[in-house]
């Protein structure tokens, strides 16, 4: 499936440099804020942005798939699949504009756009990609006083918490996806 040129250069938009204020004149960044703020809140045809976004998903998945049990970017249910889901009610309703994920989660949570619990799935996932990076660079749970730590920076009681805690954000965010694309979202 080809994904349109225009969703494709509006998604590197929202993705790198979000209503970001740059270095120079103030008119120069409010200049630059307007035009950004003009392209993400263009009219779209919902149906087709949809689409694009489930095909660039779907082929990403296709050639990145998550590294290990504890990727909590990659895996299906995953950030990756929360900063598409984000970012197509970002482009469709031109609400929620924030560059930052977790932000733009809340916003999208008080709008009643996304379930209750997509914002507490965000969190979790977010600490856990950080305390993976620093405990468990292989992805995989790490034994002992590791696996204790990581737990511990997730706000987990332990191992068998944490790994029930992901399972547990990845199904948030696999039934926000079910709710915004009517269309489910398989995570094993």
């Amino acid at each position: 499936m080809t994904i349109s040129a225009p969703f494709r250069d509006t998604i590197s938009l929202i993705g790198n440099t979000p209503l970001v204020r740059l270095a120079g004149p103030s008119e120069a960044a409010l200049a630059l804020e307007g035009i950004l703020h003009d392209v993400l809140t263009m009219p779209r045809d919902p149906a087709r942005l949809r689409q694009d976004v489930q095909a660039m998903r779907a082929e990403m998945a296709l050639h990145k798939p998550p590294k290990g049990p504890l990727d909590a970017k990659l895996l299906r249910g995953g950030l990756v699949d929360l900063e598409f889901l984000v970012h197509f009610l970002q482009l469709r309703d031109g609400t929620a504009l924030s560059p930052r994920l977790g932000e733009a989660c809340c916003e999208l949570e008080d709008a009643g756009l996304v379930p209750a619990d997509t914002v507490q799935a965000h969190d979790f996932l977010t600490r856990l990609i950080i305390g993976v990076r620093l405990l468990a660079p292989d992805l995989e749970l790490p034994d002992g006083a590791a696996a204790e730590v990581l737990a511990g920076a997730c706000h987990c009681s332990g191992p068998k918490s944490l790994l029930r805690s992901l399972t547990e954000a990845r199904q948030s965010v696999a039934d926000a996806w079910q709710s915004v694309f009517d269309q489910p979202l398989e995570i094993e």
